[in-house]
């Protein structure tokens, strides 16, 4: 994969800015489906140490935790969330 700053990479990690929001299925808490989302740009960076740290800002982490209830960066309100990309990309 080529990153944002034109370096090539193979990892499995998303990067960052590669799409706009992160859905996740909730059902295990309450065997219901529910969702959760968050900005991409708001997503924890790997941490991995064979990454160089200019290649650690650009790769979202493998695996990220998630609570019940739900914790920033995750929202259960899909729209506030896509509120919060669309005034952010009107300035």
């Amino acid at each position: 994969m080529r990153l944002p700053n034109g370096e090539e990479l193979t990892t499995n990690c998303l990067v960052v800015g590669e799409f706009d929001v992160l859905a996740v299925s909730l059902f295990a808490f309450e065997r219901k489906w529910n969702f959760a989302f968050a900005r991409n740009e708001d997503l924890p960076r790997s941490t991995w140490a064979k990454y160089t740290p200019v290649q650690r800002q650009f790769l979202l982490k493998s695996s990220m935790a998630i609570t019940w209830p739900v914790a920033p960066p995750y929202h259960t309100d899909l729209f506030s969330v896509l509120d919060l990309i669309l005034r952010q990309r009107r300035g």
